[in-house]
């Protein structure tokens, strides 16, 4: 009997993990999706909406601040096309924060990164960004971008 009842509490617990890790899931898609539709409208007071004041861009070998990564993505062409998906996501500090893993697509690059948002009523905003998929050095031409840009 106490198997069956340990068995059923542990069942219970896995059921509240998946649905918590759903909820972080499905709140990361719908942020991920309104973030991209910003930087693609080109609209810059929007845009720097997005970057808390201390925001930082992590790259495998500098991080950067908010004003470079304002710049940088100011350079991108119009017609550019943005593409994101997320494949990860969980809450953090109480629920007041949503860290999640993306693949985002740039044109033809395509780089994989940790994305630390601070949940607000009006939505979240951007503290800091880290590329995911670091070596020893950077390696792709839009990480270089950034890193030329501070």
């Amino acid at each position: 009997m106490k198997f069956l009842v340990l068995l059923s509490l542990a069942v219970a617990v896995s059921a509240i993990r998946v649905q918590v890790s759903s909820q972080a899931y499905q709140e990361a898609v719908k942020e991920a999706s309104r973030i991209e539709k910003i930087i693609a409208s080109k609209n810059h007071h929007l845009v720097g909406q997005l970057l808390a004041n201390g925001f930082t861009y992590k790259s495998c070998d500098k991080i950067v601040g908010r004003k470079a990564v304002l710049k940088y993505l100011r350079r991108l062409t119009e017609g550019t096309v943005y593409r994101t998906t997320v494949i990860a996501a969980k809450y953090r500090n109480h629920g007041k924060q949503l860290q999640y893993t993306i693949v985002w697509k740039v044109g033809k690059q395509i780089s994989t990164f940790k994305v630390l948002v601070e949940r607000r009523d009006s939505g979240a905003i951007l503290l800091n960004v880290t590329h995911a998929g670091c070596k020893s050095r950077v390696n792709s031409k839009s990480l270089s971008l950034f890193a030329a840009s501070s």
